[in-house]
């Protein structure tokens, strides 16, 4: 057999170490499809924190709009409980602000993921889809009465409307006492998700 030249030897070396050398593109594209899916759920998860919280807030002012409280000696006590509702809502909206604050930075997150603007999935805007009307998904009749209108409610038998819907495209049962956005109704309504629901309002967008 003739000897290998040193030129010759070189170049085996040099195919061998390159085909042993191990290649971490395959392991980097795994852990980015990963770090992807977190992200992605991580931002339906912040939307459903905050959609919760928001609905909380909204049933806290319904709340306060009813209540007449007087105590057994008919003392009014009302700015007692005016109190307590202002210091319920700064609570409720702080946990607002620091959801929100997350849901902006895994946002920024999955635009660095994602940088194809132009054919990335559209970005879920949580305000924008607050502006589906919920009219659109309300199958009865509806009578106005000033800033709202009036009809029976979806969710729970009546025979007398208890159910609003007000011109902020919020609604609220004075019946079963359920309310909220239109993420909440077309939850309750079609019995999904907050993410199902979304995506599905996402598309009804104008």
């Amino acid at each position: 057999m003739d000897k290998l030249t040193q030129e010759e030897f070189d170049d085996i070396e040099k195919r061998w170490i390159g085909r042993e050398k191990p290649s971490m593109m395959e392991e980097i594209k795994t852990m980015g499809d990963a770090l992807r899916e977190i992200t992605a759920n991580k931002i339906l998860e912040l939307i459903d924190r905050e959609s919760l919280i928001s609905r909380h807030l909204l049933d806290c002012t319904h709340i306060r709009e009813r209540s007449f409280v007087e105590d057994y000696s008919g003392k009014d006590i009302q700015g007692d409980w005016d109190l307590w509702y202002r210091l319920f809502d700064t609570r409720l909206k702080r946990l607002l602000a620091n959801t929100r604050w997350q849901l902006d930075n895994f946002r920024y997150i999955d635009r660095i993921l994602n940088p194809d603007t132009s054919r990335r999935r559209k970005e879920i805007d949580i305000e924008t889809i607050r502006q589906v009307p919920i009219t659109r998904f309300y199958a009865g009749k509806l009578k106005r009465t000033g800033d709202r209108q009036v009809g029976l409610c979806p969710f729970h038998k009546e025979k007398t409307p208890s159910f609003v819907i007000y011109d902020n495209n919020t609604f609220y049962c004075f019946g079963c006492g359920v309310g909220g956005d239109v993420i909440d109704f077309y939850k309750r309504a079609n019995d999904v998700s907050t993410s199902k629901a979304i995506r599905f309002l996402v598309n009804h967008v104008t």
